[in-house]
């Protein structure tokens, strides 16, 4: 069912789940190979990824390690990365303030 990308490479931050996980899939269907990067377990997004006949790799990029070990295995398997796309969701801690009452308060931000 390869269309438009067959061949090429992602990398997807946030693949394991949601919006991510969809690219990915539909990557895949395209005929790209995909590396899911995540804090969450990818296991299901690669075996989806597997199942269009496409090479997945997964890491925890919460392990700056694995985060490595996945930048050379594309490098390796493939020379390149063609696409890269974000589509984690971090959460942005903004410094303490005080409030009018005098007790500290923080405020957190999601962001794409």
């Amino acid at each position: 069912m390869a269309r438009g990308h067959p061949g090429k490479v992602a990398v997807i931050t946030g693949a394991a789940t949601g919006i991510g996980r969809h690219f990915a899939g539909r990557l895949a269907e395209e005929g790209v190979h995909v590396a899911v990067a995540d804090i969450s377990d990818g296991a299901e997004t690669v075996a989806k990824v597997v199942e269009t006949g496409r090479i997945g790799r997964a890491c925890d990029v919460s392990e700056p390690g694995e985060v490595s070990k996945l930048a050379d295995e594309v490098l390796t398997d493939f020379g390149r990365c063609d696409i890269l796309m974000p589509a984690s969701i971090p959460t942005l801690p903004f410094p303490e303030f005080p409030s009018k009452t005098g007790v500290a308060s923080s405020i957190s931000m999601r962001s794409f």
